[in-house]
């Protein structure tokens, strides 16, 4: 598509779905680019018309409607990667004007945590059964997938260290392991 082309960006953001989106968003992704460029004024618009003010105008509507700034740039990414990715395949040969838009700062979320007085009554609450388990979680701030996983390796491989890499699977994904929660319970 050169330059003067007539295709839109709801037209490229379709190729994009169907041709370079990960199979694994491909769903998720085709929603949100339908939902906030297709099916919106923008979609229709000739890609030598997307200008980087015109991509700004369109976030700017979301945030007024509502939007967070990560759900901003998130579609600024998917946008952002359409260009490159149609400009690398020869479908669009100018340039990629959703790059000069600058992307949202996203406010740090501040988490309300125990103090440690608190963490050693939760310890002392857990019992001896499970108190090793939550003491763990607690003290090296691992969600319950990176410890349960971590300690089913630690157990097959007789490992001394804790090395969080592997999530426990979710329900329905796998069931390696499944038995921990009960042998740990048991003692």
């Amino acid at each position: 598509m050169p330059a003067k082309s007539n295709v839109t960006l709801g037209e490229l953001c379709n190729w994009w779905l169907n041709e370079r989106c990960p199979k694994k968003s491909a769903d998720r992704e085709r929603s949100r680019v339908e939902k906030h460029v297709i099916k919106q004024p923008i979609g229709s618009t000739r890609l030598p018309e997307v200008t980087p003010s015109l991509f700004d105008d369109r976030l700017r509507e979301m945030e007024e409607a509502g939007a967070s700034a990560a759900s901003l740039n998130k579609l600024h990414a998917i946008v952002d990667a359409v260009f490159e990715q149609a400009i690398a395949a020869s479908k669009w040969r100018g340039t990629n004007p959703i790059s000069a838009v600058p992307t949202r700062k996203v406010p740090q979320r501040i988490y309300e945590t125990l103090s440690l007085d608190e963490v050693r009554l939760v310890i002392n609450a857990a019992g001896p059964t499970w108190r090793n388990l939550i003491a763990t979680a607690l003290y090296l701030g691992l969600r319950k997938g990176e410890l349960l996983a971590s300690e089913a390796r630690r157990r097959s491989r007789g490992a001394t260290s804790l090395r969080p890499t592997v999530t426990w699977p979710r329900h329905g994904e796998g069931q390696e392991g499944a038995g921990l929660a009960r042998s740990a319970a048991a003692g």
